[in-house]
């Protein structure tokens, strides 16, 4: 009975790899490998632009604007009030520690008061303690329940006055036994005729 073929020797895969490993010709050392390395894409860094001197747009900081050239600032005025015999409530107006105008303002009656005795010392005119004077007496006339204000202008025939008082409102209503300007306006338009010379700084 003839001999059974032997089986070839089981060789495991690690050692034919490693044989044909050993049997390859190694690679020149300046040839380039068939696939180059992959590398990292380093991230990109945008160029910081050097710090502005001087603003130079709308929306610069703070930090990068001009300082503003302001005009100066007006004297501070303080209204003080008192409500002496007789009914009047007289309205002071004060510049600093020092008292320079006053005002009165009377109940004429249903839904008036009447201005009375406006001054201002002479060397603070046209500075605004008139106007502050007449803005004080229309708040007092709303605070009592007026809707109207009532005065005579006592400008001795110049007009000027007349024309200051016409700039806040009052309107001509007549004139007195004596001759002068009867002038009437509501609380509400010289507040609001007060608040816009404000606005433009008169």
């Amino acid at each position: 009975m003839p001999d059974k073929p032997t089986a070839p020797p089981r060789v495991l895969a690690s050692h034919v790899q490693a044989a044909l490993a050993s049997q390859a010709p190694s690679q020149a050392p300046s040839q380039a490998p068939r696939h180059a390395p992959v590398t990292q894409a380093k991230p990109r860094v945008s160029p910081v632009a050097p710090p502005r001197t001087a603003a130079s747009g709308p929306n610069a900081g703070p930090a990068q604007a001009r300082p503003a050239v302001q005009a100066p600032s007006p004297v501070g005025f303080r209204i003080l009030t008192a409500a002496p015999a007789g009914g009047a409530r007289q309205i002071r107006i004060a510049a600093g520690s020092r008292e320079i105008g006053s005002v009165e303002v009377l109940d004429a009656g249903r839904d008036a008061v009447r201005v009375v005795n406006l001054k201002v010392d002479n060397d603070q005119r046209g500075q605004g303690a008139g106007a502050q004077l007449m803005k004080a007496a229309a708040f007092e006339g709303l605070r009592m329940g007026k809707t109207r204000v009532t005065l005579e202008s006592q400008d001795n025939g110049s007009g000027k006055l007349t024309r200051w008082y016409e700039g806040m409102g009052f309107m001509p209503r007549g004139r007195t036994d004596r001759g002068m300007m009867v002038l009437e306006t509501s609380t509400v338009t010289l507040q609001s005729q007060l608040a816009r010379q404000s606005a433009r700084g008169k």
